[in-house]
């Protein structure tokens, strides 16, 4: 079997019984040592009623938990940066940078201490802005992102300066929320 017909298989073979720890592409993100530390500490759990993915900590069992829908991870297959890509090892290639970039993303939140509530708001109903704060500084550094994740320079943040701390997103959030009709950053959980 050609390169290509793998590649095209493999991708029409993502399907419901999706779970990113069995997938063949892991092989390339377990080359990030401190990350992979990271990662093997979570608990993993598949949640159908999450929107995304997200991250939290697990005070009874002293861990943190990566939870993630596997039907939102299969409806990136459609995502707009991916669904018009002809070539099938491509088309392959940019759902699988996808992938790793949701997970260094959630992993993100847990390195910068954003889901252990030392540098989250007080107040509760602050909280999902502050997910988008912290949204906002990671998703400046990672490229390969879902074409509706909140990304400074994109979609509702067209006019944000990318690279700024989650605070300085933080108060401009507060200050001056951006217009949108949907906000579908990756989060970081319950």
């Amino acid at each position: 079997m050609s390169k290509t017909q793998n590649a095209k298989e493999a991708f029409d073979n993502i399907g419901p019984s999706f779970d990113f720890r069995n997938f063949m592409f892991l092989d390339d993100y377990f080359n990030e040592p401190f990350l992979r530390g990271i990662f093997r500490q979570c608990l993993y759990r598949k949640n159908s009623s999450m929107p995304t993915a997200g991250v939290w900590y697990d005070f009874s069992r002293g861990r943190f938990v990566f939870e993630f829908n596997p039907e939102w991870f299969v409806s990136l297959k459609e995502d707009d940066k991916i669904k018009d890509i002809e070539d099938p090892v491509r088309k392959f290639q940019a759902y699988r940078e996808m992938i790793l970039d949701i997970i260094r993303h959630e992993l993100y939140h847990i390195m910068l201490g954003h889901v252990n509530g030392e540098r989250r708001p007080l107040d509760k109903s602050k909280w999902r802005m502050w997910n988008i704060a912290c949204d906002l500084a990671i998703n400046s550094y990672l490229k390969n992102l879902p074409s509706k994740g909140c990304i400074p320079g994109e979609g509702p943040f067209k006019d944000w300066e990318p690279y700024l701390s989650a605070e300085a997103y933080y108060e401009r959030l507060l200050k001056d929320p951006p217009q949108q009709d949907n906000q579908d950053g990756e989060g970081e959980g319950g």
